[in-house]
This record gives C-alpha cells, sequence and structure tokens, in this order.
C-alpha cells in the first residue's frame, strides 16, 4: 500500500510539472502577459486568491469604505497594519503585505506583476493607484 502510495505521489508531481510546462508554452503570449506571470513566477493559486482579495478591499479603502468585512479579510491576510490610526493608508505596509503574500524580500517581483497587470488591462485602477503612491527597491 506504501509503495502504491508513493508511486501516485510521483506521477501527480509528474502531472502537476507537465501541467505548468506546458502552461508555459501555452500562455506565454504578449496577449495575456499577466497570466504568462503568473505561470512563469510560480504564483500559486493561494497567493493569487490572496493578492486578488487584496486589491478588493484596498479598492474599497482608496474610495473611503471601511467595514468590518474588510478590517476581517486585513485580518485573514496578516495586513491590518497597512491601515493608521485614522484608517489611512500606509503604502510601505501595502508592499510589505505585496511581499509577504508573494514571499519574497525585495519588490522586483511585485513591480514586474503590476507592469504585466497593465499591459493585460487587469485591474488597472488598483494598480495605477498602488504604483502612483508606493516606493520600490531601487536596485
Amino acid at each position: 500500500m506504501e509503495k502504491k502510495l508513493e508511486e501516485l505521489e510521483e506521477q501527480l508531481n509528474t502531472l502537476k510539472e507537465q501541467i505548468r510546462l506546458l502552461s508555459i508554452c501555452k500562455v506565454t503570449s504578449d496577449e495575456f502577459p499577466y497570466y504568462n506571470f503568473l505561470v512563469t513566477s510560480g504564483i500559486t493559486s493561494s497567493q493569487r486568491s490572496s493578492i486578488n482579495l487584496f486589491f478588493l478591499v484596498l479598492s474599497e479603502l482608496i474610495k473611503g469604505k471601511l467595514t468590518d468585512k474588510h478590517i476581517k479579510v486585513l485580518k485573514e491576510l496578516k495586513a491590518e497594519s497597512i491601515l493608521d490610526e485614522k484608517n489611512e493608508i500606509r503604502y510601505t505596509e501595502v508592499m510589505n503585505t505585496l511581499k509577504k503574500i508573494l514571499d519574497v524580500e525585495t519588490s522586483g517581483l511585485i513591480e514586474k506583476m503590476f507592469d504585466s497587470m497593465l499591459r493585460q488591462g487587469v485591474k488597472t485602477n488598483i494598480v495605477n493607484h498602488l504604483k502612483t503612491n508606493m516606493l520600490f527597491d531601487q536596485l
């Protein structure tokens, strides 16, 4: 039974890798730069979900809307520190939260993600706002 589980696990890992490689071949296109970024950067579905949720809440906060649901989401993402005592957005903490979500130490990947999102037309309002207000690492 243990050997069978090992075989199934190996098959699953092989299938995952084949799907990832196939995705890279199929997605790599100037037409879909954000999807290309997600696949080639190895962004997981949970990371992508966290980013989408975080952007949704940020969009509402920028409009001046802060509800208990927003606070709950920020707590789930461990991002409560993005708001100061006046409930204004701390963009340094937004960057730190994105770094935590993507598990990176510098902002390079985040900047690439933003650029790919803009080129594909994904979440352009929030991305433009963040790019204007956030500081990116200088290399």
